[in-house]
């Protein structure tokens, strides 16, 4: 009598993404939202919705793992939301860095507020992707669809891109109020101070280059306790380094 065979073991777990590596794709794609490269909105039954656009084109931020849009109020695109219309976002990395993940996000668009341009009077229209799909691509692996529960976690409110893009705002923005700020902190007038690089920013932590009239240094502002959200974080530098910080 011939025994019967055993069946071969499955591969299943050898396939299925480990809990660790789904946040760890899930922050990535977090962070490609927060500070992208690029973007490609293509929307459905309109191949030219991004036509009467301005020439700054589609302004997209990342509103808590939700892509947000400020658009003039009366193109095409207010349409397409007020008729929530499915769409597909592509956001591809920052020229450079080869071999980075792209991802694609999909879902509908919905109307979300309107706001005023503070420097120019001018009213925009901002829209919301409801995404119902996210998908990281890789050049050296398959794609990897992420839930979306795991994509908008808290957890990766202060992600990578995030800070950076947070780090680049405080250096070209808010130089003025750097200098100042340092200024206080080593007891010197401010004319004294040339400039101020932002090295480095953590939920922990800023990093200053200064260069005053005694050299360069660098100059560490710990806070006191770890920041988890933008909102937190804000708080933090404006504790610390400068009220008119935003």
């Amino acid at each position: 009598m011939t025994p019967a065979r055993r069946p071969a073991p499955s591969d299943t777990t050898a396939r299925t993404p480990t809990a660790a590596a789904v946040l760890a794709a899930a922050g990535a794609a977090r962070s490609l939202l927060a500070d992208p490269g690029c973007v490609e909105l293509a929307v459905d039954g309109d191949d030219d919705v991004l036509g009467d656009l301005p020439e700054d084109g589609l302004g997209m931020s990342d509103h808590d793992g939700v892509p947000l849009f400020a658009v003039p109020t009366d193109c095409r695109l207010v349409g397409a939301a007020r008729e929530h219309r499915r769409a597909v976002l592509t956001v591809r990395a920052p020229a450079g860095t080869h071999g980075a993940p792209g991802l694609r996000l999909a879902g509908w668009l919905s109307p979300h507020d309107r706001l005023q341009c503070a420097c120019c009077a001018v009213e925009r229209a901002t829209l919301v992707l409801v995404i119902d799909l996210v998908i990281l691509t890789r050049d050296d692996a398959a794609p990897l669809t992420i839930p979306v529960r795991a994509f908008r976690s808290p957890l990766h409110a202060l992600n990578p891109g995030y800070l950076a893009k947070a780090r680049r705002h405080l250096e070209q923005s808010h130089g003025e109020e750097l200098r100042a700020a340092v200024a206080h902190r080593l007891g010197r007038p401010e004319g004294g101070i040339a400039a101020v690089g932002v090295a480095a920013l953590t939920p922990d932590a800023v990093a200053l280059d200064v260069l005053d009239t005694g050299g360069s240094r660098r100059l560490v502002v710990r806070f006191p306790r770890t920041a988890h959200t933008p909102a937190d974080l804000g708080d933090l530098l404006r504790t610390h380094l400068h009220d008119h910080l935003c």
